[in-house]
């Protein structure tokens, strides 16, 4: 499993999305390829559901989600391995791989998204901070990107306080980037 790691500059250009146009963008992706998507989200709480489900008519594409905020959730409902959440943490490219993967067969969608990690301002470590987010986007192919963001690096950049709303906005704004650019890839 291969990981990228996401610059903070790219991270940089996530406090400025705009969230809902994103939403919207992506929803229309989905519609010109007649595939659905559906989210398994641990620290954004449901809220990339929540903004999809603003939009009318969205169950053509949105199946749903699951928010899988306790580690009992990831493993006995979207099959995270015990060994994955013992030996990685659950918040971890291989947690997030293995949500997404447990979403998309759960829900039966063509494509999928995970989202875990740590909003803040507690529950840090030094090896995973706040604003430590893994991003796993995973179409019906088995295509699977995994991404690393250090999303409070952020504030270095702007000389801006982010806080934990900030956190888990822009990391709805990276998921929707990340499967956006996998639409896109494999439909060519």
């Amino acid at each position: 499993m291969k990981t990228t790691i996401v610059s903070s500059e790219n991270n940089q250009k996530y406090q400025s999305l705009n969230l809902a146009s994103e939403v919207l963008k992506t929803i229309d992706l989905l519609r010109d390829t007649g595939m659905t998507v559906g989210f398994a989200e641990s620290c954004t709480g449901g809220l990339l559901s929540s903004e999809f489900t603003k939009v009318s008519g969205v169950s053509d594409i949105f199946v749903g989600s699951v928010v899988c905020y306790s580690n009992s959730v990831k493993e006995n409902v979207l099959g995270v391995h015990a060994e994955t959440l013992k030996n990685f943490g659950a918040v971890s490219f291989e947690c997030a791989n293995e949500l997404a993967l447990g979403i998309l067969k759960t829900l039966n969608t063509g494509f999928a998204i995970s989202i875990t990690g740590v909003a803040g301002p507690n529950g840090g470590s030094q090896l995973k901070p706040m604003g430590t987010v893994f991003i796993s986007v995973v179409g019906t192919d088995s295509v699977t990107r995994n991404y690393r963001h250090q999303l409070a690096e952020v504030k270095k950049e702007l000389n801006k306080e982010v806080n934990r709303e900030d956190i888990q906005k822009m990391a709805c704004a990276a998921a929707l980037e990340h499967l956006q650019n996998l639409i896109i890839e494999t439909r060519k």
